[in-house]
């Protein structure tokens, strides 16, 4: 609140100040309708405290929400203001100043129609395919397309930290594990290309890396000592024009960039050239 009526009171000297008017006129009125003034005592409250800590500010100050500011804007005797911007809200007022709002219960729990309903829900839709829980009734390809160059996400190769006793048995789990990466029906990915990693040092790094980034020490850093790889694969070309090479896989290390020095193709085959 402190910090609220600063601004407002800063707000008022530079508005005096591009009209030319002298900083100890005394307003005789000032109205603000702003976004989150809801609540009637809040705001009874908000103009008291402007008066006691500014009292040159106005002789009348009165404070009401942002739907209160749109509607008196356009309709004298009351109306409905119907807000879908960010958020979304719905406020009637009767002529006697009586006013009944529907909707506007923020981000989590409403704001249907709004700007971040639609994007949340158009993310929602993706996930959704994208795990095979709801079929989306349209096709998502444009969709998926926007949301992807939005977030600049793509399907580069990725890097998986193996954490864990089990993975010790790493020759005993490879064909299971290539058995089920592969796409189960016709909406499933397929993961062209990803690298398998084991830690050669303790988590403890991670940790001491994030608190020099924190704190903005230059710490060096030598990822490709710090983990080796246990296994890589790499969707041959080949196949995908429906044809094989046999399959391999590599035990190497990483070079100065974190990439792979040695890198084997590992391919297979499965029924209708879907791998």
């Amino acid at each position: 609140m402190e910090e609220c009526m600063a601004r407002i009171k800063k707000l008022v000297d530079d508005a005096k100040r591009e009209a030319g008017l002298s900083q100890e006129i005394v307003l005789n009125g000032l109205g603000l309708c702003l976004s989150g003034c809801e609540q009637k005592t809040t705001n009874i409250s908000l103009e008291e405290n402007l008066h006691k800590r500014y009292p040159n500010l106005a002789e009348v100050i009165f404070v009401a929400s942002d739907t209160i500011g749109s509607l008196m804007s356009a309709c004298a005797n009351g109306g409905i203001n119907l807000i879908s911007g960010t958020g979304s809200n719905c406020l009637l007022m009767n002529p006697d100043g009586a006013t009944y709002q529907s909707g506007g219960w923020g981000h989590m729990i409403g704001d249907e129609g709004s700007a971040y309903w639609i994007a949340s829900k158009t993310v929602k839709v993706i996930y959704d395919e994208e795990d095979n829980l709801i079929e989306p009734p349209y096709p998502t390809t444009t969709l998926k397309k926007l949301v992807f160059e939005h977030f600049d996400l793509n399907d580069r190769g990725i890097e998986i930290v193996c954490s864990g006793s089990v993975f010790r048995s790493w020759d005993l789990l490879k064909s299971g594990f290539m058995e089920g990466i592969k796409p189960r029906s016709q909406k499933d990915v397929e993961i062209p290309k990803f690298t398998l990693l084991k830690l050669e040092v303790s988590s403890a790094y991670g940790a001491i890396y994030q608190a020099s980034k924190k704190s903005g020490y230059p710490l060096p850093k030598e990822y490709e000592k710090n983990s080796s790889v246990l296994f890589s694969y790499t969707r041959d070309e080949k196949q995908m024009n429906g044809h094989t090479n046999g399959n391999g896989h590599s035990n190497g290390t990483r070079n100065g960039n974190g990439l792979l020095e040695k890198k084997e193709v590992f391919s297979h085959s499965i029924n209708n050239n879907r791998f």
